[in-house]
């Protein structure tokens, strides 16, 4: 009996590896491998190379879009496909097998494409009309590469493209004086997909009344150069600047915060959260820290000087859903209450010191009224906004027809209007900022006519500052000017294009 299990085990021995010799014999040849960096996106389409099998004869491409099965979509003899059926916006997984000696190899792993979200259309965030141009400002939609924006002579089109660009501004100048135009705007991802058409955005040429040479003042100021940041480094599309306490100069631009001292010289840099769409405007706090207003996500985060985020600022939606949130500017008044300028709803909206509680809300909701039943108290196209630090009002810039109106952000009363579109010494074609003087007067930068004008504290005409004249016209030696600030300790001021990447210097006249 012993002799007979000794053999059966003998047996076992003898057999086992036969049988494993006749499994490998018929077991799958390893399949094909993705080349690295593909499956590649380019646009709607997707690029697929896979490493070569030898001996295989033949491949087959299975595609599986969504919760659908996976489909047969190629089969043949190289190792490439280009398929032209590839929405971004949809998850695609792929996967390969080959045929070497009539038999099919194994698979290669999914190869899995995530489907991404469609880009937002831009909004536009202000348009400023002059005589001979208009110039248009609109969001920065996340995932954004580029913009094309079309133009029409009519609300319902069509449409024709007039130009791409990379930045969110642009200045018309093909147009014929005294028309409406009408715009829309379209965002490009880094895939080359377009956004929807933005809601479209009327504009008109204005009258420009000359006055009389008379009855200007003019005051010549000293150019004193330019500045564009950091070396290697410069401004990517700088969109506002302020002043500091010690006299540096900040300007915020695309992905970062850049300081330089009085002359321009570059000192050091806060890099942003690259996720973070463009940033509008920056406003430092008495804490140190800068409020960062950012249109495209309806948020204004406070940032400290490492750049992190000290306090996201958000605000309730229009409860009647007739219009999106979408800040313009932000400024803290005396109470360290934040004020916010929402240039779709045309509304000053008031959170408390914590950003969390809404306060008070001034101005008629967009849609509420026309230019019929416009009220002194509404803001259409409000943008920038300034606490005055010497009476503590609120200035609140209005893009659309260059006025300035003035609050008691106690009171919630409007005071004053001053300004509005015109050529007299007192109106203006844009404004691109305001510094107030201790002694109550102020300086108001018309971004338009590239001019700076002094007013005293009845907002009577003072002086205007300008360092060139063409053809009657006086005006600062800059080009494609958005904004000024005034370093008084230094009698000099900034102005900064943001389409030219540069700010420049003046030192005021002796």
């Amino acid at each position: 009996m012993k002799q007979f299990a000794k053999r059966i085990l003998l047996f076992g021995l003898l057999v086992v590896p036969v049988v494993m010799m006749s499994m490998a014999g018929v077991a799958q040849a390893a399949g094909p491998m993705w080349m690295p960096g593909f499956p590649l996106r380019a646009g709607a389409a997707v690029i697929i190379m896979w490493t070569p099998v030898p001996g295989a004869t033949e491949y087959r491409l299975f595609k599986k879009m969504g919760s659908e099965d996976f489909k047969e979509v190629y089969k043949g003899p190289v190792n490439t496909y280009n398929d032209a059926d590839a929405p971004v916006t949809k998850t695609i997984e792929y996967k390969v097998v080959g045929v070497a000696g009539g038999k099919d190899t194994d698979f290669s792993p999914v190869a899995a494409l995530r489907g991404v979200e469609p880009l937002k259309p831009p909004a536009f965030t202000g348009v400023i009309p002059a005589a001979d141009a208009i110039t248009l400002r609109w969001s920065n939609p996340v995932g954004s590469v580029f913009f094309n924006l079309y133009r029409s002579d009519k609300k319902d089109g069509p449409y024709d493209l007039l130009g791409s660009f990379q930045q969110e501004i642009y200045t018309d100048r093909k147009i014929d004086k005294m028309k409406t135009y009408f715009y829309r705007v379209t965002a490009v991802d880094k895939n080359n997909t377009e956004s929807e058409k933005s809601a479209l955005q009327e504009a008109k040429t204005v009258e420009v009344v000359k006055v009389s040479d008379m009855k200007i003042l003019v005051k010549k100021p000293v150019p004193k150069g330019t500045f564009a940041g950091e070396d290697l480094y410069e401004f990517e599309a700088p969109a506002w600047m302020t002043l500091l306490d010690n006299g540096e100069l900040a300007v915020l631009d695309r992905n970062s915060i850049q300081f330089v001292d009085k002359d321009g010289k570059f000192l050091h840099r806060i890099t942003l959260d690259p996720k973070w769409s463009h940033p509008s405007a920056i406003v430092p706090d008495k804490d140190g820290n800068f409020l960062l207003v950012f249109y495209a996500e309806a948020m204004v985060r406070k940032v400290g000087a490492d750049g992190k985020v000290v306090q996201e600022i958000t605000y309730p939606e229009d409860p009647q859903k007739r219009s999106v949130n979408n800040p313009n500017f932000v400024a803290q008044d005396k109470e360290g209450n934040y004020w916010i300028s929402d240039g779709k709803r045309f509304q000053l909206i008031q959170l408390d010191p914590s950003g969390k509680k809404e306060l008070a809300v001034l101005g008629r909701m967009t849609g509420t009224f026309n230019a019929q039943t416009i009220a002194p108290e509404d803001m259409p196209g409000v943008g920038i906004l300034y606490c005055n630090p010497y009476d503590g009002n609120l200035y609140a810039i209005l893009a659309m027809n260059a006025q300035i109106k003035v609050f008691d952000p106690k009171t919630k009363k409007l005071i004053k209007v001053l300004g509005g579109v015109g050529g007299q010494l007192d109106q203006f074609q844009g404004i691109g900022g305001l510094y107030f003087k201790k002694d109550g007067g102020m300086f108001v930068f018309d971004s338009q006519m590239q001019v700076l004008k002094e007013f005293d504290k009845d907002f009577k005409y003072l002086a205007s500052y300008a360092d060139i004249e063409q053809k009657g016209m006086f005006k600062l030696s800059t080009n494609l000017a958005s904004s000024f600030v005034y370093n008084e300790k230094a009698g000099r001021f900034y102005i900064l294009s943001a389409m030219g990447n540069k700010v420049y210097i003046y030192d005021m006249p002796k």
